[in-house]
This record gives C-alpha cells, sequence and structure tokens, in this order.
C-alpha cells in the first residue's frame, strides 16, 4: 500500500492505531519514523524520530517527576493516565501525518528536479 498516494488523516490515524495497539500489548517496545524532511528542492533530509520509548522511560513517571519538580506547579484536574490516553494517540496520529506529508512533498520536489534535469537535457540534445 502506497500511503504517500493519497496522504490523509485516516491513514495517519490507522497506522498510529496498530502501533500503540502493538506497544499496548507490548509486542514491540520502541516506535521510530523513518520519513524524508522537505528541506529545500535541492536538499532532501533523512529524519529518524523515536515516537516511543522503551518500557523504562514512560511518559507517566516523567510527568510526575517534573511535577515534584516544580514547588507549586502544574495541577491536573484529570488523571495523568486519563490525560495521556487522550493525548498521546494524538500526538503519533499528528507526528505519523507530518512524516508522510513531509515525504510527500521531497518525493514531488525530487520529481521536479528530475523533469528539469530531463527536460535541459532533451534541449541540449536538440540543438545538437
Amino acid at each position: 500500500m502506497n500511503v504517500l498516494a493519497r496522504v490523509d488523516f485516516a491513514t495517519a490515524r490507522e497506522i498510529a492505531l496498530l502501533v500503540t495497539d502493538l506497544y499496548r500489548k507490548e509486542e514491540i517496545d520502541s516506535v521510530y519514523i523513518v520519513f524524508s524532511e522537505f528541506k529545500t528542492v535541492m536538499t532532501p533530509n533523512l529524519v529518524v524520530t523515536k515516537l516511543f520509548a522503551g518500557r523504562g522511560h514512560s511518559c507517566g513517571r516523567r510527568i510526575r517527576r517534573r511535577k515534584r519538580e516544580r514547588a507549586g506547579g502544574l495541577h491536573l484536574r484529570t488523571p495523568e493516565e486519563q490525560l495521556l490516553g487522550k493525548l498521546l494517540p494524538r500526538y503519533i496520529e499528528t507526528q505519523l501525518l507530518r512524516a508522510m506529508l513531509e515525504s510527500s512533498a521531497a518525493e514531488h520536489a525530487a520529481r521536479m528536479t528530475a523533469m528539469e534535469s530531463a527536460t535541459k537535457n532533451a534541449g541540449t540534445l536538440l540543438m545538437l
């Protein structure tokens, strides 16, 4: 399946649900996204982003540690687990959508550059 043929949020959500389900079932330990980030037409940039840390680095532990470090800091009315349960899937969906859009833009830029070179080469051949 070519997910870059038509980038949409539904595809990103489907992939995010699959990944989070595998992570919750502890079938995978970490999740990375590898994609081509679009900087300019001439300079594509390969990016590796870690979505999930290993089991020993849970987000909940980091939030609790930060809360202890701040005196009189953030007071959450919603329990942390519920908050993370809602925010984490959205974060993963948006990161996947971003990666898909960046890769699609980089692919279009590469095609545009290739077509420009082909046109220039064809013009040179016609001059001969």
